[in-house]
């Protein structure tokens, strides 16, 4: 009735997977120069993927909609103020253009360079599923951010 053959090796496959399952480890684009499978195996069972260029193109296009977003949204707002301060006086409209100037480089230059480097960061801390490392340097980088905050502030 059962089998007490413990020892029995499962067998191998030597067909995996007939679709490429992609991860943040798979690369993007298809390298021919590596095959997936055998060389004596017939071309049907070798995993069909095609990329071209308007494909990769859509995806970094899905993939960029948020930032661009982001960006928009961020520089409108410089915009407005300088639109509606033209509309003021042009003592008005030069002074709102010195504090804008002002802030991008001494406020947002600091901040965005600081993120740009936690972003960096923390997706090689992810990639190595160490989620403990991704914890710390968010907190790392908001000690480093309010020490220009405290200085700018006085």
């Amino acid at each position: 009735m059962y089998s007490n053959n413990t020892s029995a090796a499962p067998e191998p496959c030597e067909h995996r997977s007939e679709h490429i399952q992609h991860s943040e480890t798979t690369p993007l684009l298809d390298d021919s120069s590596t095959q997936t499978s055998k060389p004596s195996s017939p071309p049907s069972h070798q995993p069909h993927t095609h990329y071209d260029l308007s494909s990769e193109l859509w995806l970094l296009l899905q993939f960029s909609i948020p930032l661009i977003a982001t960006y928009f949204l961020q520089y409108t707002w410089s915009v407005i103020v300088t639109y509606v301060a033209g509309h003021l006086d042009a003592l008005d409209l030069a002074a709102a253009s010195v504090g804008i100037t002002t802030m991008n480089i001494v406020g947002y230059a600091i901040f965005e360079g600081m993120a740009t480097a936690l972003d960096t960061l923390c997706s090689q801390a992810y990639g190595s599923n160490n989620l403990t490392g991704v914890g710390v340097q968010v907190q790392k980088m908001l000690i480093l951010s309010e020490c220009p905050g405290a200085v700018l502030q006085y």
